[in-house]
């Protein structure tokens, strides 16, 4: 092979190997405006868009007749965005855009609901108020039925017996404890017209209640009790049966369990629920002398902790479409449109709806290696 011949074929594969090598690239960042065009492609929304969206949809929302004539504030609970398109995305970033540009401009005349987030905090915190709650309710008992007892003076005082407390459907409530608050407000504020027998008496009271047996030889002028109650129908399972696997029973037993899966082995556990209702106490003083309830009276304990959605005006909600087209090279194109509807929750009319729309076309280049 000739001397010139050699060197074409070198300065050819030279050529090749530098064509095909990829560039070098500097690192480095550049601080851009939300609404700047950051240059890396694609047919999707950008950042810009997302802000255009939610300048575009407050505008809309407050300018509504149901919004704008409204005399006091708009409550509005929000549900996700659906995605539709085939772009992996995180949906919640038009509601959450929308939301602030909301509340920056309505300036009050609209309110969200915190859905999801400080949930787990403020179920701690309204659980440990309703606790601190319970103390001011024994005492508001104690005064109410003090009131309505006709007879018990200092020299005399009425004698009170502790009668059963009935917990229909409310599992570890701690019936004892809320009872001995009550007993000791009554007798504080009763100022020695009243006196409690002793547990013996009370139990011998329980036993002719329970028997159906007259309580006038029993030397008790009242009795005391009430029952427990839940706002609802969600019963709290008292015991559970449950078939474990030879790894959960290692976890219970120790390492050394050595009873293979074909054995069969139940064990009852204690299933403690504490159901998300309202939960009430009916308290009741009964007369031994004519066997009539003398007082009766319902006061809550605890409410139930909702998530406020309930008192909403409005639901907001959205859609995202897409129709995207591609070409057996390189070419991509789509068409996405962004849509909101604003939803009367008892009809389920959409009041509102209005859109976004962005088209996108673009060519990817290919680099070989």
């Amino acid at each position: 092979m000739r001397y010139g011949t050699r060197l074409v074929l070198v300065a050819c594969a030279l050529a090749m190997v530098c064509g095909c090598a990829t560039p070098t690239v500097e690192s480095g960042t550049a601080v851009l405006h939300p609404d700047e065009e950051d240059r890396m492609g694609g047919t999707f929304l950008e950042s810009s868009d997302i802000r255009t969206i939610a300048s575009q949809m407050t505008g809309a929302i407050l300018s509504m007749p149901e919004v704008a004539s409204q005399s006091g504030v708009t409550r509005i609970a929000m549900a996700p965005v659906r995605n539709n398109t085939r772009f992996l995305v995180d949906h919640d970033i038009f509601l959450k855009r929308l939301r602030i540009e909301l509340n920056r401009v309505s300036q009050g005349r609209v309110r969200f609901f915190m859905q999801g987030n400080a949930q787990g905090v403020r179920r701690e915190i309204l659980g440990e108020q309703q606790e601190g709650a319970w103390l001011p309710i024994a005492e508001e008992l104690a005064e109410y039925l003090i009131g309505r007892m006709p007879n018990g003076t200092v020299s005399e005082p009425a004698r009170i017996a502790i009668g059963e407390i009935r917990n229909t459907n409310i599992q570890g409530m701690n019936a004892e404890s809320f009872l001995a608050t009550i007993r000791s407000q009554i007798a504080e504020q009763g100022e020695g017209k009243v006196a409690f027998v002793t547990a013996q008496v009370s139990d011998r009271v329980q036993q002719a209640m329970a028997d159906g047996k007259p309580l006038t030889e029993l030397g008790v002028d009242y009795v005391l009790c009430g029952e427990f109650l839940a706002q609802g129908i969600q019963e709290a399972r008292g015991r559970e049966t449950m078939e474990l696997t030879t790894t959960q029973r290692r976890e219970i037993f120790g390492r050394n369990y050595t009873r293979d899966d074909t054995d069969e082995e139940k064990l009852t556990f204690e299933v403690r629920q504490n159901p998300n209702v309202t939960k009430r106490f009916n308290c009741l003083l009964v007369n031994v002398a004519n066997e009539t309830v003398a007082a009766e009276k319902m006061i809550r304990l605890e409410k139930k902790i909702t998530s406020g959605v309930g008192n909403a005006d409005y639901i907001l909600t959205g859609e995202m479409s897409a129709l995207s087209k591609a070409t057996q090279g390189a070419g991509r194109s789509d068409y996405v449109i962004v849509s909101f509807q604003m939803v009367e929750p008892s009809t389920n009319e959409v009041v509102w709806e209005d859109a976004y729309e962005s088209k996108r076309a673009s060519v990817v280049g290919t680099v070989y290696r």
